[in-house]
């Protein structure tokens, strides 16, 4: 039984369709653009996205799901892994009892770190 995908792949241009070629056989490309071009190429054939996924050598078509509708709204660039925003965390301060007041937590751990080749 086949359901309509919820954002099916728009046709891929010539130039495209040869850039995405030339990118899953690429041995320089990073090895993320390689596997999304495969991706791509495998959801434009006609493959479902887990099938894609597998071609791809992926093991679950999840990742797959959103690329059809990003390679849709933005082409080739689509390719490129979004890295996530990660905020730094707030010091932690750990209170250490005595004359010495509060320290900060990494610097203490830092401190009781072994010295480089005597361990």
């Amino acid at each position: 039984m086949c359901h309509q995908q919820k954002a099916p792949l728009r046709s891929l241009s010539v130039e495209e369709r040869d850039q995405l070629e030339q990118f899953s056989r690429s041995l320089t490309q990073a090895a993320d653009q390689v596997i999304h071009a495969k991706e791509v190429l495998a959801v434009a054939d006609g493959h479902s996205k887990t099938l894609a996924a597998k071609l791809a050598g992926r093991t679950s078509g999840e990742a797959v799901a959103p690329l059809p509708a990003r390679f849709n709204a933005q082409g080739l660039p689509a390719l490129e892994t979004r890295h996530r925003v990660v905020l730094p965390s707030a010091t932690v301060r750990s209170p250490v009892s005595g004359s010495c007041g509060s320290f900060d937590a990494l610097m203490i751990a830092g401190w009781m770190a072994l010295p480089p080749g005597r361990w």
